[in-house]
């Protein structure tokens, strides 16, 4: 939606009657703002911190179903409680090797979308064919059109008018006579 983060005429109306002089940051969308193609990185970290939600909402759910599996026998109970302690510990000692390794500040972090691959734009695929040459209607040669065809007046009528189906069959006559004289 192209208003989606503007306000409607009906809170604009509210803040009037309730005499507030500036709108609330949380009303405005930022990118409806005069700073909205400032700090790109601001937008990664944006980004960023919105993937790691929605990671985070993910993997919530996931293991509050391991949970809820996990309990209803003891055996799945002990099996995730292993499997979760020894994730945490092997996580844990993974964390503590990069940092002491230390990452190069202000590199992007590695969870944002990757660039989409390069492809085809639309258009002809294949090798570039030359066009074939157009013809004229009337002579049927090439190098003119039947504006500027010498035989011209020789296909004209009496009225002036060209009569290009004649002028066709005279030329496919033409063609009949060379093949046979070959």
């Amino acid at each position: 939606m192209e208003s989606f983060g503007i306000p409607c005429e009906h809170i604009v109306r509210l803040l009037v009657l309730l005499d507030i002089c500036q709108f609330p940051d949380s009303i405005v969308l930022h990118r409806w703002t005069k700073n909205a193609k400032q700090g790109m990185y601001d937008s990664l970290t944006q980004t960023s911190n919105s993937l790691r939600f929605m990671k985070l909402g993910c993997l919530m759910d996931w293991f509050r179903q391991v949970a809820a599996k996990g309990i209803e026998k003891s055996n799945r109970y002990i099996q995730a409680r292993d499997w979760a302690v020894a994730t945490i510990k092997s996580w844990d000692d993974e964390d503590t090797t990069d940092a002491e390794g230390g990452q190069a500040n202000g590199s992007l972090p590695e969870d944002l979308p990757a660039n989409p691959p390069i492809c085809m734009t639309k258009g002809r695929s294949g090798p570039r064919s030359q066009r074939a040459s157009q013809r004229c209607r009337l002579c049927r040669k090439e190098g003119h059109n039947r504006t500027t065809c010498p035989e011209r007046s020789q296909h004209e009528n009496r009225d002036g008018h060209i009569n290009a189906q004649e002028a066709v069959e005279e030329n496919v006559g033409d063609i009949v006579n060379l093949a046979a004289n070959a």
